[in-house]
């Protein structure tokens, strides 16, 4: 990029903040700074610079792993929840949005199964 030396302190980091979030396994937690937010923000700063995507690429695919292991375990809010992340991270990624349209599935039943049908 052309960005000045600060910029590119600035991004190096954040980078670094990202990595620390991920290495203590803070990947998302709404509004506090996660690793998911950091990234998310450089790459919306420093479009262009491939070290946050390639960041986004490997968290969405940990997120997509943990959305699978609390599907296995038929936790349908957290697998929900890991793979919508993990789309928020990486768009494009066909087994997150797979996954997550079958657990919003199994929740809408899930709620129509729970409703009393009287006669």
């Amino acid at each position: 990029g052309f960005w000045s030396g600060r910029e590119r302190a600035t991004l190096r980091e954040q980078l670094e903040r990202a990595d620390a979030q991920i290495a203590a396994g803070r990947l998302v937690r709404a509004g506090t700074g996660d690793a998911l937010e950091l990234l998310l923000d450089a790459k919306a700063r420093w479009p262009g610079d491939a070290r946050a995507q390639q960041r986004l690429s490997l968290l969405a695919a940990k997120l997509e792993a943990m959305g699978t292991v609390a599907l296995e375990r038929g936790n349908l809010e957290e697998a929900g929840a890991h793979f919508e992340a993990a789309l928020k991270a990486e768009p494009g990624r066909p087994l997150a949005r797979e996954r997550l349209k079958a657990v919003e599935e199994s929740v809408r039943e899930r709620s129509r199964d729970k409703v009393i049908h009287s006669p």
